[in-house]
């Protein structure tokens, strides 16, 4: 475009062109730019898309540490065969008290193995004195872990053994098996209470009427506190 600049009779046409200010402008730079810009947010979102989930899945304990109050329901029923009126499932049992310890190492956000150990003990009052008995169980397996933000909920599946011994007498060791789980709920970031933890755990006894063995049914109930690190 051209201005022309008239003096009102004959003076001179002054001309100027504004094309020759015009800065030359390299428009593939500009579409090279706004490529290396796409990468870059492309990059931020891909490493946010992978990491984020990523640290999700590591929040959360290596160890945990377990210790509290262990009720343990004991099976004594023996199937006495001169015991023609038989006896209710109640009063088959005999409660003791002890504590209750384990230890859980988290391999996976909801994969460990845990090592799980009770002791209970109880005095009977019997003709002639008094007969204390106690049961030391020891438990190893795997353990499955259900986490949320404040309550988390565990299963496992047990093997070990049960020491069981009366004052006077020989303690003997039976194979044992533990199948339960148990409600946590957070308090802080390494502190839990264990609301519950119920447990079945039988093992293999010998009758002494029949020399036959067979299973004793037994129940334990457990309350503490957790340690998470």
């Amino acid at each position: 475009m051209i201005f022309s600049l008239i003096d009102g009779s004959c003076g001179p046409v002054f001309a100027v062109g504004l094309s020759a200010f015009a800065v030359p402008v390299d428009l593939s730079r500009i579409e090279e730019a706004e490529f290396r810009m796409k990468r870059v947010l492309l990059f931020i979102a891909v490493t946010l898309f992978v990491v984020i989930p990523a640290r999700a899945q590591s929040d959360y304990p290596k160890g945990e540490v377990f210790v509290g109050y262990s009720h343990f329901s004991y099976d004594v029923n023996i199937n006495n065969p001169f015991d023609s009126g038989g006896t209710t499932f109640i009063q088959q049992r005999e409660g003791v008290h002890g504590v209750g310890f384990s230890g859980a190492a988290n391999l996976t956000h909801s994969f460990g193995v845990v090592a799980d150990f009770s002791y209970h003990r109880q005095t009977f009052n019997i003709p002639g004195g008094d007969l204390r008995f106690h049961t030391f169980n020891f438990l190893f397996g795997p353990r499955l872990t259900a986490r949320g933000h404040r309550v988390e909920g565990f299963g496992h599946a047990l093997v070990g053994g049960i020491q069981r011994k009366f004052d006077s007498f020989d303690s003997d060791v039976k194979l044992a098996l533990g199948l339960g789980g148990g409600v946590d709920i957070k308090v802080t970031r390494g502190f839990a209470i264990r609301a519950v933890q119920l447990d079945y755990i039988p093992f293999r006894d010998e009758n002494p009427f029949t020399l036959e063995h067979e299973w004793r049914h037994n129940l334990r109930v457990q309350v503490g506190a957790t340690f998470r690190f």
